[in-house]
């Protein structure tokens, strides 16, 4: 707010500029398909009138350093997400229960996957979940790919990616689980992970 003398050193001197507080909502966010790991995220609304520059930030929760973020002020997104980082209090899990590759049928196979993903929370208070997992997506007019259970999921038609929103209560386990179905033509190979 004010000048300030800053004397040469080798040492590293932090300077004070501004501080604001700002109201979060927070939630956890877990992509089974990718980490086994469930992360915090803070997401800041009405973040363009804080006046941030991009850079690297140190971030404190409950008073706790937990590591460093990155943020990028060149979105134009309304919400900005800072993440806090993994949560070993909430568990997650994903399995494969089901896989078949069925006999040909007018000229076509197909093979149907069904997947189970399980929460379970260690924390004494409710929290704000987003799961998300994918489904593949074609590519090609010979092949087809249809959900045939997505457990109250929504469906991103062009990402494939389906999108859980719940609230996990204290000590609760929530499992959500999703079947599909791929077509193929016959003599083809399909690899679907």
């Amino acid at each position: 707010p004010g000048k300030q003398s800053i004397p040469s050193s080798e040492k590293i001197k932090l300077v004070y500029l501004k501080s604001h507080e700002v109201s979060a909502h927070y939630v956890y966010r877990a992509i089974p398909r990718i980490d086994s790991k469930v992360y915090l995220y803070a997401e800041l609304t009405n973040w363009s009138d804080l006046g941030l520059l991009s850079g690297k930030t140190n971030l404190f929760y409950t008073n706790i350093f937990v590591g460093e973020a990155e943020i990028n002020a060149d979105q134009t997104d309304d919400t900005l997400s800072i993440s806090l980082g993994p949560d070993r209090n909430i568990v997650l899990s994903s399995v494969r229960t089901h896989q078949a590759e069925n006999t040909p049928s007018f000229g076509s196979y197909s093979l149907m996957q069904e997947f189970k993903i399980e929460l379970k929370s260690m924390k004494n208070y409710p929290v704000n979940i987003r799961l998300q997992d994918q489904i593949p997506v074609v590519m090609n007019d010979n092949y087809s790919v249809d959900l045939l259970e997505k457990n109250e999921g929504k469906l991103e038609e062009k990402t494939g990616i389906i999108t859980w929103e719940f609230v996990l209560e204290p000590k609760e386990k929530a499992t959500k689980t999703y079947k599909y179905l791929v077509k193929y033509p016959r003599g083809v190979r399909v690899a679907v992970n």
